[in-house]
């Protein structure tokens, strides 16, 4: 099925589009780590459980040179990059 919609608002900010759902001007695609702490008050609620979205490339730039080697990288960063 697809379904037209008509956007009041738009944000390429998740912290906007909460704001505005939890407002009650719609609902907000996000991830469910995004908004664990109104799902678990029950400011928001989950729709739409079964759709999901498209996988989208995840991309991290590590400065390499001369101060800043593979060393220095934080270790949450470099579990990142090994994942």
């Amino acid at each position: 099925m697809t379904v037209e919609v008509q956007p009041h608002i738009s944000t390429n900010h998740t912290a906007g589009a909460l704001a505005a759902a939890a407002s009650g001007l719609g609902i907000a695609p996000t991830t469910s780590w995004a908004c664990r702490q109104e799902l678990q008050s029950g400011e928001l609620v989950q729709m739409l459980s079964d759709w999901k979205s498209t996988e989208l490339p995840v991309n991290a730039y590590c400065p390499m040179g001369r101060r800043r080697d593979r060393r220095h990288v934080l270790s949450s960063t470099s579990l990142l990059l090994n994942f």
